[in-house]
């Protein structure tokens, strides 16, 4: 409720690398938030309940399968404002911030669901994960926050699955949904947004 939400899609031929998307997104924020009746504005790879794509990880100081049994989890990316704007509530350390950026330390934020499957007994903030790409490890990322559960992969809306979030400006993607929170009716907006 209150929430309209918009597919975007920034097309490599016009965009042609990632800071030229970072400056787009920036822009776009900028200007959706200054319009009448919008009070905060987010950005991340799908709608509740949608698909998000699985990757492979692994816990700094966990045991390490072999590649055929690495654990998944969805991994989504967001904004900073996108919490704030489905008031999805922050349990533990922080939110994303403009200040994570590409040159800063890489960072993540888990949702209550993974958080107690793997630091049932202690604060996961400044716990480190690393995913894997085509079998190579990536870089490592702090936890930075918790986030309370939100259904994803369930268009039932009946469950609630670890998720990862790590920031757009330090994984900038070409497909991103726009999300605004506005004042009075949000297919008020629409034609405007």
């Amino acid at each position: 409720k209150q929430v309209l939400s918009m597919s975007i899609y920034t097309p490599p031929e016009r965009y042609v690398d990632d800071e030229s998307r970072r400056y787009f997104y920036a822009r776009l924020e900028e200007r959706i938030a200054m319009m009448p009746g919008v009070e905060s504005v987010g950005f991340g790879t799908a709608a509740p309940a949608e698909f998000v794509p699985d990757a492979h990880y692994e816990i700094e100081g966990a045991a390490v399968p072999e590649a055929a049994l690495r654990p998944a989890v969805a991994r989504f990316v967001a904004r900073a404002g996108y919490f704030q704007t489905l008031r999805v509530p922050l349990a533990a350390g922080r939110a994303f911030a403009n200040t994570d950026r590409a040159s800063t330390l890489p960072v993540v934020i888990v949702n209550q669901q993974f958080a107690n499957a793997h630091w049932p007994a202690e604060s996961p903030i400044g716990k480190r994960l690393r995913f894997f790409g085509a079998d190579e490890p990536m870089r490592w990322l702090t936890v930075v926050g918790v986030v309370g559960n939100v259904v994803q992969n369930d268009r039932t809306r009946q469950t609630f699955e670890p998720l990862v979030y790590v920031p757009y400006e330090q994984n900038p993607q070409a497909n991103m949904f726009v999300f605004a929170r506005t004042r009075g009716t949000p297919e008020t907006f629409a034609a405007a947004l």
